[in-house]
């Protein structure tokens, strides 16, 4: 109950009734979700059933919208590519504002970075030409704003959620247990641990649920391999790719940025046999400099600490400035992703969506944490899927570990889990590999008679 007053909630602690309210209250809305979900389901198949017999008489192509707020969770751009290059599909990007970095004009750089590709972009949705489907990268209904919402539209569009993230914690609720969820016509999931959570679990039981494997598979396994942020283009150096989470003590706090970044420098100096690409999340900037997006998250979050760990904008552009100065360093701020994982050799990481996406390479990761494994497993409520893939990493909480990892990577070019790493990926990560944009295409064909 976060939104009642301070005073309020001393005073329900007080009497010892704020949990139990909590939830009845939380019982209560699970109760009204349940009852009204077959009424949803029935509407959507409703709305089907018409898009079918619509599109069977018109015999013109399906319209798909992808909706866009930042690059970094836009994973649709090889589903995109498939249909544009089938006659039975007319996809196109909607362009939403942009609530990870609000600087002015970047959605005008987000439609260029879709318009330069040739691709068709919108800001809106036209009332009278709409899609006959929407993808949804997550279900943050306020980022939307002024463009859909799911409760309205669901009835009238056909709704599709393909996440950004693989969603390894919180005991599956990114895949599962969202009420949201039951407004989906199709809802994507990238492997059988999620859609079998699903039809125990969710409020729909699954009928809505697709297991389809993970989009960005198809991106790394068609790569050219080459990458020009590795400034040593014959692969002498061993190469690591460094991918800090925004989180530096605040809300998940897995990032460990502040703790190492002066080590990296350092390390990077005295051992020219390596090459470091920093690839940190989106948001690391603005959480460590930008004061309105730190006011925001200490209002948001009980536990909010400052860090002074590069204050400001000036302090974090001197640090990448130096960085990149360095003859085996690199540093990559945006952009298309999967040629660098592709042409790395190993990854260090505590930025969590990573887990699962660089394990598709069956590349050696090195994971940090700052407290131990299973006190962050248990903190952040981590299900199956994500503890089998920490299973197939080094877990390193000190700078020590680190560069041993480094080390022995440099040395033997392994940390040894290659068989682990090849049984959680045929476990969890081997669905369409290769080609899952292409089964997605083939179901909504499929589904909607074509």
């Amino acid at each position: 109950m976060p939104l009642l007053p301070p005073r309020l909630l001393s005073i329900l602690d007080a009497l010892h009734i704020r949990v139990p309210l909590r939830t009845a209250v939380f019982r209560t809305i699970d109760l009204v979700n349940k009852a009204l979900t077959p009424v949803v389901a029935s509407r959507i198949n409703s709305l089907a059933r018409q898009k079918a017999h619509e599109l069977s008489i018109s015999k013109r192509p399906i319209r798909v919208g992808f909706l866009a707020i930042n690059p970094a969770q836009f994973v649709y751009q090889n589903l995109y590519d498939t249909m544009s290059k089938d006659n039975d599909f007319d996809p196109y990007v909607i362009v939403c504002p942009d609530w990870v970095n609000a600087e002015h004009g970047t959605n005008e750089s987000l439609k260029r970075l879709f318009t330069d590709k040739g691709m068709q972009v919108a800001t809106s949705i036209d009332p009278d030409n709409p899609p006959d489907m929407v993808f949804f990268p997550n279900f943050d209904d306020h980022v939307f704003s002024g463009v859909i919402s799911l409760r309205k539209s669901y009835d009238k569009i056909l709704c599709c959620s393909l996440l950004y993230s693989m969603g390894i914690d919180n005991s599956g609720a990114f895949y599962v247990y969202h009420p949201d969820f039951r407004y989906m016509w199709r809802q994507y999931v990238p492997c059988e641990f999620y859609r079998e959570l699903a039809t125990r679990r969710g409020l729909r039981k699954g009928d809505n649920v697709v297991c389809c494997g993970s989009p960005k598979s198809d991106s790394i396994f068609n790569t050219t391999g080459k990458c020009s942020y590795w400034k040593d283009s014959s692969h002498r150096r061993k190469r690591f790719i460094w991918a800090p989470h925004w989180s530096v003590l605040t809300h998940g706090r897995t990032s460990n940025f502040d703790r190492y970044y002066k080590s990296f420098i350092d390390y990077l100096r005295h051992h020219p046999d390596i090459e470091i690409v920093l690839k940190p999340h989106p948001l690391l900037k603005a959480r460590l400099t930008d004061a309105e997006t730190k006011a925001r998250l200490s209002r948001n979050n009980a536990s909010y600490e400052e860090t002074d760990c590069l204050p400001t904008a000036e302090a974090f552009d001197a640090f990448v400035s130096e960085w990149r100065s360095l003859p085996n360093a690199n540093y990559m701020d945006g952009g298309d992703y999967n040629e660098l994982f592709a042409s790395s050799d190993a990854m260090i990481l505590d930025s969590i969506s990573f887990m699962a996406e660089y394990m598709i390479t069956e590349k050696s990761m090195c994971f940090c944490v700052r407290e131990p494994l299973n006190e962050l497993q248990s903190r952040l409520e981590f299900n199956q899927f994500g503890k089998d893939l920490q299973s197939a990493m080094t877990i390193a909480s000190t700078w020590d570990e680190i560069s041993a990892f480094i080390d022995r990577i440099v040395a033997e070019g392994d940390d040894g889990l290659i068989a682990r790493r090849k049984q959680v990926i045929e476990k969890h990560l081997s669905v369409n590999k290769g080609h899952v944009c292409q089964f997605i295409a083939d179901d909504i064909k499929h589904s909607l008679g074509r």
